[in-house]
């Protein structure tokens, strides 16, 4: 199995995700330059095909990005409540300028 090789930030911001279904809300887990962990009500496939829509915070960046959903798993820190699903999304492309926004916001709330 590859594991990832780009660094991941666990900082937390709104998501909005698109699918040929419709859209859904969701939190960012983690974030890094080819993907992000989200938490979420909704039930996305391993497969699927989605936008996902963001702003960075302070950064004054917004960011609506293709990709594909890794893999779909309960989050065990809200099993039954808002956000019960874990999703991980890979983006189409490496979005490189996003690690140095990313790293700034993870140390400023570390």
């Amino acid at each position: 199995m590859e594991r990832r090789k780009l660094t991941r930030y666990q900082v937390w911001f709104p998501v909005q995700l698109g699918t040929r279904g419709g859209g859904a809300f969701a939190i960012t887990h983690n974030v890094g330059a080819g993907g992000l962990l989200l938490a979420s009500p909704a039930r996305l496939e391993p497969g699927e095909r989605v936008t996902v829509n963001f702003a960075v915070p302070a950064s004054g960046r917004s960011y609506l990005l293709e990709g594909c959903v890794l893999r779909l798993e309960p989050n065990p820190e809200d099993p039954e409540g808002t956000w019960p699903n874990r999703i991980a999304v890979q983006f189409d492309d490496v979005q490189e300028e996003l690690e140095p926004l990313l790293q700034q916001i993870a140390e400023q709330v570390a």
